[in-house]
């Protein structure tokens, strides 16, 4: 990066490489266990096993890169990374992919929390300190490339299995991916810190300028309630559609190529959902929340190929604004009470709900895989009900 003094391209090569593992694995899990007929409640418990041990591993590390140094750290979990992909090829069994996924999510504790503080010093260096237009570029490209990897994974992975109709090929790249993530490792350089200023004050303080967001009242729960409904609707549809697809009988590509179209329209709606005002997306919630039930409930009836694609998009449509919505508002919270707290119950609660969705809902689909998407339809309609309740205690000036 121009006017950086610092080896900045494998942080962004590591970023994209390991949301394209999670990505890609993520999928094949349960379109393989599914093919097999494993029962969905276990295909469910699998799922959920690496956001559970990252819900407490990044406060077990989180002093072990000041001790060891952020190299070391990304050796650890880029190694370790490496180890389970190779283990897969071997052991692809219920019990060692719900210990290989759980070890996963520990060594997670000393990959992203380590990229974000290695990006925190070098904000800081002498020729980008007072560099607004180099620090948000940075971050731009960060969020780029792990945004990248996720959709590159879903398009190759559609490309792959219209070519080779077998998922064991998606954890066989999946080895060579975390191979080219453990050998990038030792191109990373050691930032020299300069003093402390943690990464999402400064993302905020550069977002909330961005956003021009306007004077605000609410309380927390708000933006928390409403990250929670999308993590959760996000965690739900992540299994309940493999099983589904499965049970139709579709090609293994069209899953891929189905959750491609999603994160496409997630990924621009996001960005185009935080440059709307506060006021703005507030109004629109109600009507994206009973579009998501929509979705749900016609997901449930349908099986139809094509209608999917097109629901799959709507889908993403819709739930990208709870995310841009509750972004802003733990953004603004940030920023005018002058902490980096906010954003740690923010990321806590995504990683609640991507626990609980694929449990709840492997035990529905245990039952009957459309009861999983009914309930998914009328779990939004009650948290339509809910921030209807919830709204009036939102007040934007």
């Amino acid at each position: 990066m121009r006017g950086l003094n610092y080896r900045i391209l494998p942080i962004f090569i590591l970023a994209f490489l390991r949301v394209f593992l999670a990505v890609s694995i993520g999928l094949a899990i349960p379109l393989y266990y599914s093919s097999i007929n494993l029962n969905p409640e276990i295909i469910g418990l699998i799922l959920s096993s690496n956001a559970l041990s990252y819900l407490f591993s990044p406060f077990l590390f989180k002093k072990i890169p000041d001790r060891i140094g952020h190299k070391h750290c990304l050796i650890i979990s880029a190694g370790g990374f490496l180890i389970i992909y190779l283990i897969f090829q071997f052991l692809l069994t219920p019990f060692w992919s719900f210990l290989l996924l759980f070890i996963d999510g520990i060594l997670l504790a000393f990959f992203w929390p380590v990229l974000a503080g290695a990006l925190s010093t070098i904000s800081n260096y002498d020729e980008i300190h007072e560099n607004d237009s180099i620090k948000n570029k940075l971050l731009k490209n960060y969020s780029f490339s792990w945004n990248v990897g996720g959709l590159f994974a879903f398009l190759f992975g559609t490309i792959l299995l219209l070519m080779i109709s077998d998922l064991l090929i998606i954890f066989n790249i999946a080895f060579f991916f975390a191979l080219s993530s453990f050998i990038i490792v030792f191109f990373f350089e050691e930032p020299m810190k300069r003093k402390e200023t943690p990464l999402d004050n400064t993302e905020s303080s550069h977002l909330s300028s961005n956003f021009s967001i306007k004077k605000a009242e609410f309380p927390l729960y708000i933006p928390l309630f409403l990250i929670v409904l999308y993590s959760l609707c996000v965690g739900a549809i992540g299994l309940i559609f493999p099983l589904k697809s499965n049970f139709l009988e579709y090609a293994f590509y069209t899953t891929y190529l189905f959750f491609f179209l999603r994160l496409v329209a997630q990924t621009l709606t996001i960005t185009f959902s935080i440059s709307l005002s506060l006021k703005t997306l507030k109004k629109f919630i109600p009507f994206l929340a009973l579009s998501v039930s929509t979705c749900f409930f016609l997901m449930g009836i349908n099986e139809n190929l094509i209608l999917f694609g097109f629901l799959f998009i709507l889908f993403g449509v819709s739930i990208s604004v709870f995310y841009g919505f509750s972004f802003k508002l733990i953004v603004y919270l940030n920023t005018t009470r002058n902490t980096s707290k906010y954003s740690f119950y923010f990321e806590t609660i995504v990683g609640l709900g991507f626990w609980l969705a694929p449990i709840i809902n492997g035990f529905l689909a245990a039952t009957n895989i459309n009861l999983a998407f009914f309930f998914m339809a009328f779990l939004m309609l009650g948290g339509l009900g809910g921030f209807l309740i919830l709204r009036n205690k939102l007040k934007i000036v």
